[in-house]
């Protein structure tokens, strides 16, 4: 598997497994980092959220398939 900040590849051969995480990645609790029960922090601005549903806006463009997907709350003023 290869990551950079913008892409993720994963090779064939892993690829199974891979997708198998999903399950693993829609049970982490996004929200308030003070939160004893968060297990991931929110975006920290609305600028970075923009910018980060760019990425996949493009990619989705560009043939890519998009296999979970959350809430897009961010920012410390979202509820």
């Amino acid at each position: 598997m290869c990551e950079s900040g913008a892409r993720l590849f994963v090779h064939r051969a892993i690829f199974d497994e891979f997708i198998a995480l999903k399950e693993r990645f829609e049970e982490i609790k996004v929200g308030d980092p003070l939160d004893l029960n968060t297990q991931m922090g929110r975006q920290f601005s609305q600028q970075q959220m923009e910018r980060i549903l760019g990425y996949i806006d493009l990619a989705t463009l560009k043939g890519a398939r998009i296999i979970t997907a959350g809430a897009t709350g961010c920012c410390e003023s979202d509820p």
